[in-house]
């Protein structure tokens, strides 16, 4: 009974100990997060995203970045002629353009009256307005900017307060007020870094400011689908799900996205400076989401993925906005817990069961079957999108697999030495035995020509 209770005690206390976030155990997550996602990585299915790329070959023609405000506008322009859905930027224009003519002369005083100079920023705003754009903001700890933002979208809550659950920014970084209020939608670029500085997670909705700011990509998709509306829907335990006319996902409680990275093909990609110069394939760019970013190095927007590779930042939104448009986004909720927290208990089960009915050899063996049963059920279960973290449940099971191993031996040790103590007890009294008996027999007097009987024992007595 003491024994029962003592393994009974020691599941409880693996199960509470499992269920306790440590960083240690964040950090054998990520590498298990991370080993599938490399290994286990796929190509970049969707033909709706194309990246628009300030790339060292636009930046070696065009010029040093950042470029004037009449490029861009330029690039809009071609870009809505193309009758491409939705353009959203991962560039900001917080400032007024410094290269804009009509400033510099401003400021050295020329009088120009009767020229026609351009306004850079004004060129901008009109290509914005004739256009559907995105900007794009991003959450700061401080608020320095001076420029303002409303959302575009109409976003309609069920149940608590969704502001309470996700992550707040009271500061933010965005582009001037009139470009965004020119912009039809209202983007964050906001990412979440792991301590180990790799982007495994990004949030499709954000409180920036007590506003509820969604995700770039999620309003790239909004906007491609020309809807207005989100509908969050939360509960006591945190945001439970996001939806649109067309679209209906899962979040963790604090609207994360798990990002399925895929290996995006050069396809993808056109150069910012084809597009200026408008020598580009329209039909491939016709109604599709148009992310334009950077992959040049000097303008350092990379990002550590956890598949192993270093990417541009736009890649991201590309990545996300694909998870979405497929529904192929990996999944961390409360099922893949329980998920975790049901193989833990069966394995400990299980491991108590060989420890104590079968020999340490095969006990060994069905541990390592135990092993590979474990991992082909996380697997499969990431093939389904759902993410069942096993590396931690395999070693606290290795733990409670040793432990039981050693009190199995030190319990079989002990007994070996008590039954050795009480054959050399039982030995010691045989030979007792043997001496008394050998002193009730007559010893052999050397007569020859008598018959007479001999005893020898086969051990100590006979």
């Amino acid at each position: 009974m003491k024994k029962i209770i003592l393994i009974a005690g020691s599941i409880i206390l693996a199960l509470i100990v499992f269920n306790f976030e440590s960083n240690l155990k964040k950090r054998i997550g990520f590498l298990n997060y991370d080993f599938y996602q490399k290994f286990f990585e796929e190509d970049f299915s969707s033909d709706q995203v194309v990246i628009v790329d300030i790339d060292e070959k636009s930046i070696d023609k065009i010029g040093q970045f950042p470029w004037r405000r009449d490029v861009y506008s330029q690039i809009l322009t071609n870009l809505t002629k193309s009758e491409v859905s939705v353009i959203a930027f991962d560039v900001f224009f917080s400032e007024i353009d410094n290269q804009n003519p009509d400033k510099i002369l401003n400021e050295l005083e020329i009088n120009y009256s009767g020229n026609k100079v351009i306004n850079t920023d004004e060129l901008f705003l009109k290509s914005i307005e004739n256009s559907k754009v995105i900007m794009p903001i991003l959450g700061a700890k401080k608020n320095t900017s001076k420029n303002t933002f409303t959302g575009k979208s109409n976003i309609i809550t069920k149940g608590e307060n969704p502001l309470n659950y996700l992550y707040n920014f009271q500061g933010y970084i965005t582009s001037l007020s009139e470009f965004n209020d020119a912009a039809k939608g209202l983007g964050s670029i906001s990412i979440l870094d792991s301590t180990d500085g790799v982007l495994r997670f990004v949030p499709l909705f954000l409180n920036i400011n007590n506003q509820l700011i969604p995700s770039l990509s999620l309003e790239s998709v909004r906007l491609l689908n020309n809807e207005n509306s989100y509908l969050i829907r939360s509960d006591t335990s945190g945001i439970q799900e996001i939806k649109t006319r067309t679209y209906n996902f899962e979040t963790n409680e604090n609207a994360l996205n798990y990002v399925k990275y895929k290996r995006i093909n050069e396809g993808a990609y056109v150069s910012a400076v084809d597009i200026l110069s408008d020598n580009f394939d329209k039909n491939f760019l016709k109604d599709k989401i148009i992310l334009i970013g950077s992959s040049a190095a000097g303008i350092f927007d990379l990002i550590k993925a956890p598949n192993g590779r270093i990417i541009p930042g736009v890649q991201v939104h590309a990545n996300i906005i694909e998870n979405i448009l497929s529904g192929d986004f990996i999944k961390i909720n409360l099922i893949t817990k329980l998920t975790e927290n049901l193989l833990l208990l069966l394995s400990l089960v299980f491991i108590v069961i060989i420890t104590n009915y079968l020999k340490p050899i095969y006990s060994i063996l069905n541990y390592v079957l135990l092993v590979c049963i474990l991992f082909t059920i996380s697997i499969v279960g990431y093939q389904s999108n759902f993410f069942v973290e096993i590396y931690n449940v395999i070693i606290f099971a290795s733990v409670f697999f040793i432990y039981l191993l050693y009190r199995r031996f030190v319990e079989e040790n002990k007994s070996s030495i008590d039954n050795e103590k009480k054959q050399l007890v039982m030995k010691k009294e045989r030979e007792i035995a043997g001496e008394v008996q050998k002193k009730l027999f007559p010893t052999n007097k050397g007569l020859e020509e008598f018959i007479y009987a001999s005893n020898v024992p086969a051990k100590d007595v006979s």
